[in-house]
């Protein structure tokens, strides 16, 4: 006996040993608590660190290589390196003494007071004790005594005593060492035996009616590392321990470990009995899956599993079946399996159409139609462009296009794609009969006139509103949008021209005779005018004269004159003034301008009154139409400007009034009206 360094450089509580694999769970310094080191028995430079805190002197494995500990208040924790999952089982009520240990298959636990506890690994709390020992046990341990044969001992302070598990009994010291042990560790402490021994085997009969096709599965275990060589009727085999392609009939295993062990086993392949079938099937109609198959063994084979496509099924008929090829499968207990490739054949029924009727659609929106007749009618189902099914064929509302239709039975759906066409467009013939405006004004006239076509027609000018009326008065020169819509709804763009308005000027002659002492000798006016578009007339104070009028009782001052012609249309003006004539007479005389040209020219910008022979207690005001005072002076020669409150008001008529005392102290009224032109 010597001592074995343990790896990782590091001195373990507690120890545990697969294979060639060795665990220890020592303090490190770098987390300053304890965790679990991995290492391989026979390369110490190797040496990996697992993260877990472990804090038991107690470690052990199993046959899959799993960590199990003790670990505080007694719980029960388990870790797979494979998966690096870390279990916490539960509570044992026992107190560890030393470690754990497995034996066939079961963990067993050195509790205090010498006792030897079976755990329970789903439910620690249900643990009991197995047998009572009358050592406080620090180590368990199986060791090899012989191939496919284990020793189980416990270790008490430097003592190896054998411990009988199958008689619950404990032997004499087996041995002692130099040195205290506190734990201790096998490769067969996962409770495998180092020789070979077999765990399971799985066989599946031939099933093939040629042979050849059974299989037979062999699981060995041996806990030392390492493979196990398999022979299978004295030649050697990959070792995998998977055999396929047999024929029935017997087959010798010869199983050998590393250490020479050897285990022999004989396995028997049977034949199975082949499975006969009986299968009908009904047809499928118009791909809506109501094919069947039905499957009916020939003989009684047992309990048999049923598959559709690889599918398993509850029962041995399939129904809901659209047409097509079907894998059918019946597996026997035996695992023989007999697959059969079934057709549903799909039926497909005549149409029940017997005609499709098509309105054609006008201009107007929603106007086309179709109606579907066919057998049956009232058994049918019908929907278009993929709209809910209804009981009517006839589909109204529809714009011109393509459309799909589908015509539906219990079990079949007929498509068919229709087209709804646009009716021939009849265009209607359109005239225009324009009269340009008799003035600059907005007064020309249009009249459209159509002939043909689909009437009633409605007609729009110019993008208002529709209407049955051709004829447009007061409308402007130049080109008018016309839109015509037809008894379809059908629309028709063009346009229509009205010639501009031609100005002629005529020839315009005036005479004036002044007026005398203002308001006491009055002037007057004629105006004659000459031209083209006779006869003339002229305005004067608002007033309408015809060409060659004289206009009498004027008062001195600026007259604006506007020219008409025979279709009142004004084309041209004049001012015409008229001078106050004293000639040394003492007029005690009123004149206010009857117009006034507020524009800044110096010329009869303001009005206001002008009286001879120096009056005194001037009064002179203006009103607007309303009767607003806008304007109010009593200062010989203010007068007003066109403006009220800062704002120009608007060329218009308006009222004045003015008293005054004459130098013969004799008080005089007066009111007239003037005319602002801007």
């Amino acid at each position: 006996m010597k001592p074995l360094k343990f790896p990782c450089n590091t001195t373990p509580f507690s120890i545990a040993l697969y294979k060639d694999t060795v665990y220890g769970n020592a303090y490190d310094p770098e987390t300053s608590q304890e965790v679990i080191f991995k290492s391989v028995l026979g390369n110490n430079a190797y040496c990996e660190k697992i993260n877990i805190p472990v804090d038991a002197n107690n470690l052990t494995v199993d046959s899959a290589g799993v960590l199990y500990w003790v670990g505080t208040y007694n719980n029960l924790y388990s870790y797979n390196p494979h998966s690096a999952v870390l279990n916490n089982h539960g509570y044992i009520p026992f107190n560890s003494a030393g470690d754990l240990m497995f034996y066939k298959g079961q963990l067993y636990l050195a509790a205090d007071y010498g006792a030897l506890v079976a755990v329970d690994i789903p439910h620690p709390g249900n643990s009991e004790v197995y047998m009572n020992t009358g050592h406080a046990f620090y180590g368990l341990v199986n060791i090899p005594v012989g191939c496919n044969q284990n020793g189980v001992f416990g270790i008490d302070d430097n003592s190896l005593v054998e411990i009988d598990m199958e008689h619950k009994t404990v032997g004499e010291v087996y041995c002692s060492v130099p040195f205290t042990v506190y734990d201790a560790a096998s490769i067969t402490e996962t409770g495998i035996v180092e020789g070979v021994s077999v765990s399971s085997i799985a066989v599946h009969p031939d099933c093939d009616i040629n042979g050849n096709s059974g299989k037979i599965t062999i699981n060995a275990l041996s806990a030392s590392p390492g493979t196990i060589d398999i022979f299978m009727n004295g030649k050697p085999t990959d070792n995998t321990g998977i055999f396929k392609n047999l024929a029935a009939g017997s087959y010798n295993f010869h199983l050998v470990s590393r250490e020479g062990c050897t285990i022999d086993t004989l396995v028997k392949l049977q034949k199975s009995t082949p499975i006969n079938l009986l299968i009908k099937t009904l047809p499928d109609t118009c791909s809506a899956a109501i094919g069947s198959i039905a499957i009916n063994p020939a003989a009684d084979y047992g309990t048999l599993i049923y598959y559709l496509n690889d599918i398993a099924k509850t029962s041995n008929f399939y129904d809901s079946l659209k047409g097509g090829i079907y894998k059918v499968s019946v597996e026997d207990s035996n695992n023989c399996r007999i697959d059969s490739n079934i057709a549903i054949k799909n039926v497909v029924s005549p149409s029940p159409i017997t005609s499709i009727e098509i309105t054609t659609a006008t201009c107007k929106k929603g106007s086309g139609e179709i109606n579907v007749h066919a057998n049956d009618a009232s058994l049918l189902q019908y929907s278009l462009n993929n709209a809910a099914m209804q009981s009517s064929g006839l589909f109204s509302g529809l714009d011109t296009g393509v459309y799909y239709l589908q015509v539906a039975t219990a079990h079949c759906v007929f498509d068919s794609m229709v087209t709804v066409s646009q009716q021939q467009l009849v265009k209607p013939g359109i005239t225009f009969s324009a009269a340009p405006p008799v003035c600059v004004d907005k007064n020309g006239s249009l009249q459209v006139d159509i002939a043909g076509g689909l009437p009633p027609f409605s007609i729009n000018l110019d993008n208002t509103s529709y209407s049955s009326n051709n004829i447009f008065p007061n409308i402007s020169a130049g080109s008018h949008a016309i839109k015509i819509i037809d008894s379809n709804a059908c629309l028709w763009d063009t346009a229509a021209i009205v010639q501009a308005y031609t100005l002629l000027k005529p020839d315009v002659h005036y005479a004036v005779k002044n007026p005398e002492c203002f308001s006491s000798l009055p002037g007057t006016a004629m105006v004659l005018i000459n031209g083209a578009e006779s006869p003339y007339c002229f305005s004067l104070n608002q007033r309408l004269y015809n060409s060659g009028a004289s206009v009498n009782n004027l008062l001195p001052g600026s007259y604006s004159i506007k020219i008409f012609n025979k279709a009142q249309c004004a084309v041209d003006s004049l001012m015409v003034s008229l001078i106050a004539q004293n000639n040394g007479v003492n007029c005690d005389t009123l004149f206010v301008p009857g117009a006034f040209t507020p524009n800044n020219d110096g010329l009869n910008d303001i009005l206001k009154p002008i009286i001879s022979n120096f009056p005194t207690n001037i009064l002179f005001k203006v009103f607007n139409r309303f009767g607003e005072n806008i304007f109010s002076t009593t200062k010989m020669g203010e007068g007003w400007n066109g403006m009220y409150k800062n704002i120009p008001q608007a060329a218009d008529s308006y009222i004045w009034i003015c008293s005054y005392v004459t130098t013969s102290g004799i008080k005089k009224f007066a009111k007239g009206v003037s005319v602002l032109i801007r």
